[in-house]
């Protein structure tokens, strides 16, 4: 058999297969193999055939796709154990571990200021003023307190991480 051109025909060029008999020999879903032909430009109406070179076309951007979503998956993953190891990123239980420090740190410096140190002054002084400025003081002590430890946390977890 000849082209146009007289140039002779190649063997692999003659040969077409229907959607049905392409995706028993790949295989594969009829209609995976009719989305993958789609994608690539093939009109898969009603009654066609395809040559093998359009099948290999479609299976070969299937796999083309999939080792992008394998490179991408990858890559995402480097940049996130990078994002670890520099500490912009910590791991959940270390934030859970500072997290439970700190709420253990609040409440035992709320019972040791309100049950321990405040009751025996408050019931020295005559006045609700006087009881009010000192429970004012006593709560501006306890919030420094407090930020003295929540940044203690931060530097503990900041060393667990290096």
């Amino acid at each position: 058999m000849k082209t146009k051109k007289n140039k002779p025909q190649r063997a692999i060029d003659t040969i077409r297969l229907t959607l049905n008999s392409a995706a028993t020999a790949l295989n594969t879903d009829r209609r995976t193999l009719q989305k993958r032909l789609q994608a690539i430009g093939v009109d898969c109406g009603r009654g066609k055939s395809f040559t093998v070179q359009e099948l290999f076309r479609a299976v070969v951007s299937e796999y083309s796709e999939s080792r992008t979503r394998v490179s991408r998956a990858m890559a995402e993953r480097i940049e996130h154990e990078n994002r670890v190891r520099a500490g912009e990123m910590l791991p959940a239980s270390e934030i859970q571990r500072g997290v439970m420090a700190a709420v253990a740190g609040v409440f035992a410096e709320l019972d040791r200021v309100f049950v321990n140190e405040l009751p025996p002054v408050l019931l020295g002084l005559p006045t609700p003023l006087e009881i009010s400025q000192h429970c004012k003081r006593a709560i501006g002590e306890l919030k420094d307190r407090l930020r003295t430890l929540f940044a203690e946390i931060g530097k503990s977890t900041t060393e667990v991480d290096e």
